[in-house]
């Protein structure tokens, strides 16, 4: 059984640390505690999400037993991680207008009309799922020529990890390639319908109805 802090001791100590602080005893107390009892609490989460959120990380995910449960500290750092892994890997402005040939003022307008997503204004970032590359390490071309049919099922407030994670895992839900599974960015580097990709992302990031009439929209446009 874990010690008890008491009313001497650590107890006494931390009381010190906080008052040092010039924080209210009684309130912080109660905020840490407030604090490792939601850390300890599990979180209900579908099993499949759960995969797919350390699947993204390339993290061993040892079975529990029948327990679908990730503690909200186990979801903290995972996001944590994927928001720094996104960080690192996305292409920044410049090296799309070195890479694909176009000025700061086209690729934003880009953006702005839905040809390629991009996240963290005023210092876009473009993940890199949505091109191929050149040996030099940047982008050579969108992944599709109707790339925004895909864009247009991504909400604005989407987790880039996320994105990454649904555009870069093989999916059973796309036609199998020479009875493998692929991804939604293989499949499109392949010239499959991003109108199928679309439905996919759709699924999975609760996008809101008008964005579902959005890519209705894009699509029809290609029809």
């Amino acid at each position: 059984m874990p010690d008890a802090l008491g009313p001497s001791g650590h107890f006494r100590d931390l009381e010190q640390a906080i008052v040092d602080l010039g924080l209210p005893v009684t309130g912080t107390i109660a905020d840490l505690t407030s604090l490792y009892q939601a850390l300890a609490r599990p979180s209900r989460l579908d099993a499949a999400l759960r995969h797919l959120e350390l699947e993204w990380l390339g993290a061993a995910d040892p079975p529990r037993a029948a327990v679908p449960f990730l503690s909200r500290a186990e979801l903290m750092h995972v996001l944590g991680r994927s928001l720094g892994i996104d960080a690192v890997e996305a292409f920044v402005t410049n090296d799309v207008t070195l890479g694909l040939g176009f000025d700061h003022a086209q690729v934003r307008k880009f953006v702005r009309d839905g040809h390629l997503w991009a996240y963290g204004a005023p210092d876009l970032r473009f993940p890199r799922w949505q091109f191929s590359y050149g040996r030099d390490g940047l982008p050579s071309a969108f992944i599709s020529d109707r790339l925004q049919v895909v864009v247009a099922a991504i909400p604005s407030n989407a987790n880039p990890g996320l994105v990454r994670s649904l555009m870069t895992l093989s999916s059973p839900a796309l036609p199998s390639v020479r009875g493998r599974e692929v991804s939604p960015r293989e499949f499109l580097l392949g010239g499959g319908a991003p109108s199928v990709v679309a439905a996919l992302l759709l699924r999975y990031l609760d996008a809101p109805a008008n964005q579902v009439q959005e890519v209705a929209t894009r699509v029809s446009e290609w029809a």
